[in-house]
């Protein structure tokens, strides 16, 4: 149960949040800057992270740590197309390529499985370190474990930081409700089935920005 002093300040989390999205989206209508957006939900999840740091939570976590790159990541609509942007943006057409065939291997192993089904190693995975770090999805810049021992057995009952937890559930509740004002849908879906689609069929960011869904609905919420 949470005591006052943690009840007002995810409360105040709450509200800043809330408001720094909405602000955002009036100082901009176009209705790609809500895809835009994801970088700022980026950026407030890592400024998260850090200041739990910055009061002495230690992680396990270390560089080159990829236990948890099996397990299903799960992105925004809007995140994807941004990380579909990025990734035009940073690699050629041949890697390009290269990378579709990968995400179509990944997607037709991935479909129907459910979280607790999902070990599969995420495509962006090299050597241990993921490849597209710099604008991975907000899920696993918000995944962090006290013990990188446990994450070691797949599914396992992994401890974080409760402040992380709750802020973060928050945050990305703010980040979507920004996005269905806007009429889009905010839901999240499978990063390797989405970005697949995102990458071969060129009216789904068209058809997304007119609310439509256009990638795979989570098993678990058929």
């Amino acid at each position: 149960m949470l005591n006052e002093y943690e009840y007002n300040d995810l409360k105040n989390y709450d509200e800043l949040t809330t408001k720094h999205f909405k602000k955002r989206l009036k100082e901009n209508r176009s209705p790609i800057f809500v895809i835009n957006l994801s970088s700022d939900l980026h950026k407030m999840t890592d400024n998260l992270i850090s200041s739990v740091k910055k009061k002495g939570t230690r992680f396990g976590c270390e560089n080159g740590c990829s236990y948890c790159c099996t397990l299903r990541v799960e992105s925004f609509a809007p995140e994807i197309f941004y990380i579909t942007k990025q990734l035009k943006n940073k690699m050629k057409v041949s890697e390009l390529d290269i990378l579709i065939s990968k995400l179509k291997d990944y997607s037709d192993q991935a479909k129907g499985l459910k979280a607790e089904q999902h070990l599969l190693p995420c495509v962006f995975l090299d050597n241990g370190k993921c490849s597209i770090y710099s604008f991975r999805p907000a899920t696993c810049r918000k995944y962090n474990s006290m013990d990188a021992e446990i994450c070691k057995e797949p599914f396992s009952l992994v401890p974080e930081s409760s402040e992380i937890v709750y802020k973060s559930q928050l945050l990305f509740r703010s980040f979507m409700n920004s996005v269905a004002q806007k009429k889009m849908s905010p839901y999240t879906h499978e990063l390797g089935q989405s970005l697949f689609i995102a990458l071969t069929d060129n009216s789904s960011e068209k058809r997304w920005i007119n609310g439509e869904q256009v990638f795979p609905t989570l098993p678990e919420a058929v």
